[in-house]
């Protein structure tokens, strides 16, 4: 595996978040151009990510959320031309098995799709414990394919066995029925997003933060809103009508958009 090597975030920083059963921590990595740069502090909660997305798309300095913010005047920039994720495997050096299952689980998905280039990962230099998910400009074009993107990143650590799709998609309802034990909020996730998995996918283009001249999505709502609701769970409980007795004022983009996967 090719490695490289990568400047870290060395800030301290603490941010109020979900506790997670699988120990992996998320940042962006700014483009090699830019001198791979890890773009902000290390994350367990992946809605920070698209806070981060959207704060770089608006060239501004936005107002922090649960300790989080990202500076795109003064911290190193996303690279929005091709998917790279920094992935800190927090128990240290992982398996073969589990970067086997996590690199099968986004190209499977991404061959569905038609995305390429596929995913290669890369380590980093002098850390065994830290990888670079380097992917398709796809999952950079809306908040929806990043918050995919990581999720299936931590599905991957579960080393699920598979060989083809239907396997994978076996397995998968497997997880998705058993019992959300010792705070394992994927499975309560899997459970609302699995019927949407391919449909997000496929619907990647009509899903964009920005279309045409559009605004951005949810670009007149608070960051507190578009943190809430700017991933896949969100996205699929529209879909799936779980929200149809919820006041959605302010969300009638996300209402939008749900349309294209239902």
């Amino acid at each position: 595996m090719k490695e490289i090597e990568v400047e870290l975030w060395t800030k301290e920083s603490y941010f109020s978040e979900i506790g997670q059963a699988i120990g992996v921590r998320y940042a962006f990595l700014s483009p090699e151009k830019d001198g791979n740069k890890q773009c902000h502090g290390w994350i367990k909660c992946r809605d920070f990510l698209q806070d981060a997305f959207r704060w770089h798309h608006a060239g501004n300095n936005g107002q922090g959320i649960f300790g989080f913010s990202y500076e795109p005047k003064d911290d190193p920039p996303l690279d929005t031309e091709k998917m790279r994720m920094l992935v800190d495997y927090t128990a240290g050096k992982p398996d073969k098995a589990t970067l086997d299952c996590t690199i099968s689980i986004l190209k499977l998905m991404e061959s569905h799709g038609g995305i390429e280039p596929q995913t290669k990962i890369l380590g980093v230099k002098d850390h065994d414990n830290i990888y670079v998910y380097e992917g398709a400009k796809d999952w950079m074009g809306s908040s929806f394919m990043i918050s995919m993107y990581t999720f299936l990143i931590r599905l991957g650590a579960r080393k699920i066995p598979f060989k083809n799709k239907e396997e994978l998609d076996s397995e998968l309802r497997k997880i998705s029925e058993s019992p959300a034990e010792g705070g394992d909020n994927d499975v309560n996730y899997l459970k609302t997003v699995l019927p949407f998995l391919y449909k997000i996918i496929e619907n990647r283009e009509k899903l964009l933060y920005i279309k045409g001249k559009s605004k951005p999505f949810l670009s007149g709502q608070s960051i507190n809103m578009f943190h809430n609701y700017s991933g896949v769970v969100s996205l699929a409980k529209y879909a799936n009508g779980s929200m149809d007795k919820m006041n959605s004022k302010g969300l009638e983009d996300l209402l939008e958009l749900s349309k294209y996967i239902k």
